[in-house]
């Protein structure tokens, strides 16, 4: 799930049809920061951020006319499941308007159900022979730092 959320070039696979239309992975980057939390920024039509701070908190943060953003708590009960529960965070205002918050849950119910099998599916490749660890992409930036952060706390003694 951590390492969906922090990329952007899935998006011209499950997402071709909404996301990957405003907010192609062209362009988007990983901001320099040093410590347990990275930004990846999407300068898309909205443009956003999205936003981990080690190990699971996730933050998506839309800009433009209407603040809008969610916030991700993964409830980790297993090494192998968590549970997901998606917040939607708007403004008084916004969130008083029944239609703008069905619509607003209704988008992000569907971007996720169409990554989840995205997510299944890395899991699975994870347990293949063939599997090797490393970067496909320069859009792996994000990634990449969440990995390493990871590895130097795992290894910490």
């Amino acid at each position: 799930m951590v390492d969906n959320f922090i990329e952007s070039y899935h998006h011209l696979g499950p997402h071709v049809d909404n996301l990957h239309r405003s907010n192609p992975a062209q362009g988007t980057y990983a901001m320099d920061f040093d410590g347990p939390f990275l930004v990846l920024e999407n300068p898309g039509d909205p443009p956003f951020w999205v936003a981990q701070v080690f190990p699971t908190l996730l933050l998506a943060l839309f800009r433009g006319d209407a603040k809008i953003g969610s916030w991700y708590e993964m409830k980790i009960d297993r090494f192998d499941h968590f549970e997901l529960h998606i917040h939607i965070l708007a403004s008084a205002e916004l969130a008083k308007n029944d239609a703008a918050v069905d619509m607003l849950r209704e988008v992000t119910k569907v971007v996720h159900a169409q990554d989840i099998p995205m997510c299944e599916g890395v899991q699975a490749g994870l347990q293949s022979e063939l599997w090797r660890p490393g970067r496909l992409s320069v859009q792996e930036r994000a990634l990449w730092l969440f990995h390493r952060y990871l590895a130097e706390q795992l290894t910490r003694s």
